[in-house]
C-alpha cells in the first residue's frame, strides 16, 4: 500500500464512490416512500392487509399477533358479509404476504374456493380471504402485477450499483496481486499457509475498504442533504436500519471484488517467485562497518 499509493488513493476512491452512491439511493429511497406513504395513508388509510370474515376469536388472535401493530375492526367490509379486520403490520416487507397466510391459516381462517385463489408475483400462493394495500406495500417492495413502483427501482439501483463496483473494484485488487506475485512465492517457501498469504489480500482489501466506505457514506449523507434541502416535500430522514443496510452493501462489494485475488495469492507457489519476470524496486542503503 506504501509502495503503490496512486493505487491505494484510487481504491478508496472508487469505494468511497460507491457508497456515496448506495448512501443517496437507500435515503433518497427512504426520503421519498416516507412522502408517498403519508400521501397514500391521508387517502386510502394505513392498513397492510385486511381479514375478511373473522370471528370474534380471530380478531383477539390477530389483536395480540406479534407482527400486529394496530388494528381496526369494521362490518359488512366491501363486498364480503361479516366482520373485517386492518391489520397495520409493525415491520412490513417483502414477507408480509408469506407472514399473514401462514397466520391466517394458524387462526382456521375459512380457505377461498379454488377459482378464486391465485399466486402473487413472488409465487406465495394466496388461499385465505384477505385483501393486500398493494399501493402501500409497493413501497416496501411487495407487488401485484409485475415488479413496478419505487420498491424495486431501488432494489434493482442497488444490485447495479454492488456488481459495477465489484468489478471496478476486483480488477484493482488484481493489478495489486500481480505486483505481489513474487512476494507472496516467496512468503510460500518460508513456509506461509495459503490462507497467510490469502489474508495479504483481505488485510489490504479491509483497511482499504473501511476507509472508501466510511468516506462515501459522509459523501452520500452530505449530497442527500444538498438535494432534499430543495424539495418541499420531501424530509430528510436517517436511521439504524438504512446505515446498516449501507454498510453491509459496501462489505458485500470489498469481499466480493477481493475474493478471486485472494483465491489467487492463496495458490501463489514458489515457481511464481522464479518465473515472474515483474522488476523489484531496490531502495539504496547505507552500509556500516
Amino acid at each position: 500500500m506504501k509502495r503503490n499509493k496512486h493505487r491505494t488513493i484510487l481504491t478508496i476512491l472508487g469505494i468511497a464512490l460507491s457508497v456515496a452512491a448506495l448512501t443517496f439511493v437507500v435515503l433518497f429511497s427512504s426520503a421519498f416512500r416516507n412522502a408517498e406513504e403519508g400521501k397514500i395513508i391521508e387517502k386510502e388509510g394505513g392498513w397492510h392487509a385486511r381479514f375478511h370474515q373473522v370471528t370474534e376469536k380471530q380478531i383477539q388472535e390477530i389483536a395480540t399477533w406479534n407482527k400486529t401493530k394496530q388494528i381496526a375492526v369494521t362490518s359488512n367490509c366491501e363486498e364480503h358479509a361479516g366482520n373485517c379486520v386492518d391489520v397495520e403490520l409493525k415491520h412490513p416487507g417483502v414477507s408480509a404476504i408469506g407472514r399473514t397466510q401462514r397466520f391466517a391459516e394458524k387462526i382456521n381462517m375459512s380457505i377461498l374456493p379454488e377459482e378464486e385463489q391465485y399466486e402473487d408475483i413472488g409465487h406465495e400462493k394466496i388461499k385465505y380471504n384477505i385483501t393486500y394495500h398493494y399501493s402501500l406495500l409497493e413501497l416496501y417492495g411487495i407487488f401485484y402485477e409485475g415488479a413496478q413502483g419505487s420498491g424495486a427501482l431501488t432494489l434493482t439501483m442497488i444490485v447495479i450499483i454492488i456488481i459495477f463496483s465489484s468489478v471496478f473494484i476486483y480488477n484493482v485488487f488484481a493489478i495489486s496481486v500481480s505486483e505481489k506475485i513474487r512476494y507472496l512465492g516467496m512468503l510460500g517457501s518460508v513456509g506461509a499457509t495459503r490462507w497467510q498469504k490469502a489474508n495479504c489480500i483481505f488485510f489490504e482489501g479491509i483497511i482499504e475498504g473501511m476507509s472508501g466506505i466510511f468516506l462515501g457514506l459522509i459523501q452520500g449523507i452530505f449530497i442527500e442533504k444538498q438535494v432534499l434541502s430543495r424539495k418541499s416535500d420531501m424530509e430528510f430522514i436517517i436511521n439504524r436500519i438504512d446505515i446498516g443496510m449501507i454498510l453491509l452493501c459496501g462489505l458485500l462489494i470489498v469481499s466480493l471484488a477481493s475474493m478471486i485475488p485472494a483465491s489467487r495469492a492463496r495458490n501463489a507457489s514458489i515457481m511464481d517467485m522464479v518465473i515472474r519476470r515483474y522488476p523489484s524496486k531496490l531502495e539504496g542503503q547505507k552500509l556500516t562497518t
